[in-house]
């Protein structure tokens, strides 16, 4: 029994992104890692207002029902957001922008947002 480092192979770091990639087809959320940036269309009716637990403590979440362009045929996933950035996506779309490439800066606690039309 090693208790080496061990490297991964590029063929394991495929089969790595495909087990991830399923995850996210299957699942109902959208969920952005750190850096990473999605074009994603949002309904501006089907907007819920939601009571979440977050480090132990309620908290009110906006979810958002959005598609992926690029993965369609998915069909309708649920961005859930703060309240916070909430307001930055509906000014948006007030202004008839539904289109928005969302960028996720940071992780946990410094998890920021940007929003912006494409």
């Amino acid at each position: 029994m090693s208790n080496g480092n061990i490297s991964v192979s590029e063929q394991a770091q495929t089969v790595f992104r495909q087990i991830e990639e399923e995850r996210q087809k299957q699942g109902k959320f959208i969920k952005l890692q750190s850096g990473e940036t999605r074009t994603l269309q949002f309904n501006p009716n089907k907007v819920q207002l939601t009571e979440d637990e977050f480090e132990s403590k309620k908290v009110k979440r906006v979810h958002y029902s959005v598609i992926d362009p690029k993965m369609a045929l998915e069909g309708e996933k649920i961005l859930p957001m703060s309240l916070t950035n909430a307001i930055s996506i509906n000014a948006l779309l007030e202004k008839g922008l539904n289109l928005l490439e969302v960028k996720r800066i940071g992780a946990d606690r410094n998890t920021k947002y940007t929003f912006a039309p494409t």
